[in-house]
């Protein structure tokens, strides 16, 4: 397991033991929507749901395929064009790797995870910068989070860094959320330094309708 894999582990894990909130919604109604997951054509993710786009080729980068990405899912023996099983699987409480690309620059990925207990952002960044941070340091890893608001796809909201050491070996991650309804799609980017973490989380761009 590499370090990107040990760190969204220790994310995962930290999701796992999840609170409710009583927070009042400032996105889309928690109201149950209808799932779409993210689709990749000549080197370009697009995620209607979320907004989401994502020109791998314009920055160096190549995604990685979805199987491959998304083991854990493609171990069930399901395939993610049967969007019912997708929604089983998110059902469990897993999160499903939707886009996974990396370069010479760093990485990144987008996870989708159903959530209905939290109902803004803001409360799931303040919930995610603990929770990764407890996470982390039960994998004995050396790390720090914070977290910052700042500008993605044109709007301010809430992001969470990472700064995590493991032998030595740097690794940090940016990390901004957006929610769907009852789904959250978590953007994460993954370099050796802060500056090209933001640098990476920067690339993606607003889908146009």
């Amino acid at each position: 397991m590499d370090d990107k894999e040990e760190v969204e582990s220790a994310k995962t894990k930290a999701n796992s033991n999840e609170t409710k909130s009583t927070a009042e919604s400032v996105e889309t109604s928690g109201e149950d929507v209808e799932l779409q997951i993210g689709e990749i054509d000549s080197d370009v993710y697009t995620n209607k749901m979320f907004g989401l786009k994502f020109d791998a080729k314009s920055n160096n980068m190549t995604f990685v395929s979805k199987e491959e990405a998304n083991k854990n899912f493609y171990d069930t023996g399901k395939e993610e064009s049967d969007i019912t099983a997708v929604k089983e699987y998110l059902d469990t409480g897993k999160k499903f790797s939707d886009m996974y690309a990396k370069g010479e620059k760093g990485s990144v990925s987008v996870m989708i995870k159903k959530e209905e207990n939290i109902k803004d952002i803001d409360t799931y960044a303040n919930r995610a910068v603990v929770g990764i941070k407890k996470g982390i340091q039960g994998m004995g890893m050396e790390v720090e989070t914070q977290k910052g608001s700042g500008e993605f796809l044109g709007e301010t909201m809430p992001y969470v860094t990472v700064g995590a050491t493991e032998n030595g070996e740097a690794i940090y991650q940016k990390i901004v959320f957006l929610k769907v309804g009852n789904y959250v799609a978590e953007i994460t980017s993954y370099a050796e330094s802060e500056e090209k973490a933001s640098e990476c989380i920067d690339m993606f761009t607003k889908l146009e309708e």
